[in-house]
């Protein structure tokens, strides 16, 4: 599994990174922006990427956010991919709204009581989620960046950094002591 946030950077960027952290700490890989956008692409390419190397679109959503351009062109995306059985749209409700209508979208998560709460509850609709979805062995490719080391790959992608071996084995000639700027890992997530 491996969770995209969608959020509008501006306003819920703070919280997206908190909820990047913390899941990723329960062992739920994230794709979110600023921090996955390579610097080789511009952003809308990014951000696309992203969405297509993701089994799940988390929504962070309130009134004004539903209004973004940015996050209504996310937003589409994710509804094509779960309408085409690619991923499974999660929304996260920061405030009361009213929501689109989302065929099969899973019911919003509330984040408008405590954060912990909303973690939790957000933690358990993914994992519930992806034990319903078909697994599906889908490769990511990530762009190694200054200050990347095979255990911090492992432990973002793979939930656990003494998995490094996975990595360096789905690799073969890759230097995995000194990670080089600009190569690209294939990292097969097993259905995570």
């Amino acid at each position: 599994m491996r969770v995209f946030l969608s959020h509008r950077t501006e306003s819920e960027g703070p919280l997206a990174r908190r909820l990047s952290g913390d899941l990723e700490r329960r062992g739920i890989a994230t794709w979110v922006a600023p921090r996955d956008v390579d610097p080789g692409s511009t952003w809308a390419q990014s951000v696309e990427a992203g969405l297509r190397t993701c089994t799940h679109v988390a929504a962070l959503l309130t009134d004004d956010a539903l209004y973004s351009g940015a996050l209504d062109h996310e937003l589409r995306v994710a509804e094509m991919r779960q309408l085409d059985g690619q991923a499974v749209l999660v929304p996260v409700l920061l405030e009361r709204v009213d929501l689109p209508v989302w065929p099969d979208a899973t019911p919003g998560v509330d984040f408008t009581g405590a954060y912990e709460d909303g973690l939790d509850a957000l933690a358990e609709t993914l994992r519930h989620s992806a034990a319903a979805a078909a697994p599906v062995e889908r490769p990511i490719v990530h762009r190694v960046r200054r200050g990347d080391r095979i255990d911090l790959l492992a432990a973002r992608y793979l939930g656990d950094p003494a998995h490094w071996r996975l990595i360096a084995e789905q690799n073969p000639g890759l230097d995995v002591s000194a990670l080089e700027p600009g190569t690209l890992v294939s990292i097969r997530t097993r259905g995570r």
